[in-house]
């Protein structure tokens, strides 16, 4: 609510009788806007009620304001109809605020819902991705270890081939071992033509 201080009428058009009465001494003109935009100026964009407390006639008079789309006409009301008026006002603010108040609440909330939900789904996510790594790992590490497997029994037949000939002509490999040792024949060496 706001009070716009002493204001002629006439010079918005209104042509009410009474206010001829109250020349120099017009009445405070209170404005109720509905928007925080709305005042009595030319340049508004909302539409603004005013209530003249002085003036006893309750039928339209010809005071308008001027809006960027379209004149609204101002009506003059009784003061116990105005409260009722504000108070209506108020009512709805304060209803348009719990409105808007649950509605962050639910905003709030399905945020939450949302991060949890999308947690959820990324545990979910990366346990499949897990258990299907390991079952790979199983699979590829089963073939691995079947070929090392395989490679250890060949390594193990060829080093018991290798140890039987060994044993088979240990004896025979000894002495000529043994003969090489003990055996020299010296031979001159040859002198290298000068």
């Amino acid at each position: 609510m706001t009070d716009c201080g002493a204001v002629d009428p006439r010079q918005f058009g209104c042509n009410c009788a009474k206010w001829d009465r109250h020349l120099g001494t017009a009445p405070a003109v209170t404005t109720i806007d509905l928007e925080p935009a709305i005042t009595l100026t030319q340049e508004t964009s909302a539409a603004s009620f005013a209530y003249f407390p002085t003036c006893s006639t309750y039928q339209p008079c010809a005071l308008t304001l001027s809006t960027q789309s379209e004149q609204l006409p101002v009506t003059h009301h009784g003061s116990a109809q105005n409260s009722a008026g504000i108070q209506t006002l108020l009512d709805a603010e304060r209803e348009a605020s719990k409105i808007v108040q649950k509605a962050r609440e639910y905003r709030t909330k399905r945020v939450k819902e949302s991060r949890d939900e999308a947690k959820k789904e990324i545990e979910a996510y990366r346990a499949k991705k897990e258990e299907e790594f390991k079952k790979f790992e199983a699979e590829h590490t089963q073939g691995n270890k079947q070929a090392e497997e395989e490679a250890n029994k060949e390594a193990e037949a060829r080093i018991k081939e290798i140890k039987d000939a060994g044993k088979k002509n240990q004896d025979k490999v000894v002495k000529d071992l043994l003969k090489a040792v003990f055996e020299v024949h010296p031979v001159a060496p040859t002198q290298a033509a000068a």
